[in-house]
């Protein structure tokens, strides 16, 4: 029985030891110098030290799932039947991430005269299995 016991506190030991937590370093990195490059400003501070007109606040919410991306053939004229302008339309799936939610919100704060975005803030949660990034700030015009 002492043999049993014995063993099975070992076992036991084995076991709890085996299921501690790792120590690691994870780093997360959004890079800002190719939207600085194109003259697009991006800070996460609410204030900056130049003069600049608001434009607006803004919001965007980018979730992963299914897009449907058109594709045009044209592989050549045909004698018979003219041109083949014909067009495919597949399903991929696209994973949200705080780059292309970036990307995103880079193209609507140009299409609404802004070449900059204040006070930053993005964020990241799980709904079900789907995955959702959230970003917001104020759109500025730079003087």
């Amino acid at each position: 029985m002492k043999k049993f016991l014995f063993t099975l506190c070992v076992v036991m030991a084995l076991v709890m030891s085996s299921c501690s937590p790792k120590f690691t370093d994870k780093f997360y990195y959004l890079d800002y110098s190719r939207f600085a490059s194109q003259g697009f400003f991006i800070t996460e501070s609410p204030t900056v030290p130049f003069d600049y007109t608001p434009v607006g606040s803004v919001y965007l919410e980018e979730k992963s799932g299914k897009k449907k991306i058109t594709a045009v053939h044209n592989p050549g004229y045909d004698a018979i039947y003219g041109e083949d302008n014909s067009a495919t339309t597949k399903s991929v799936y696209e994973y949200a991430s705080s780059t292309t939610a970036l990307e995103a919100m880079e193209r609507f704060a140009k299409e609404n005269n802004a070449n900059g975005i204040i006070n930053l803030k993005i964020s990241s949660r799980y709904e079900g299995s789907q995955f959702i990034v959230s970003i917001s700030g104020m759109l500025i015009k730079r003087k």
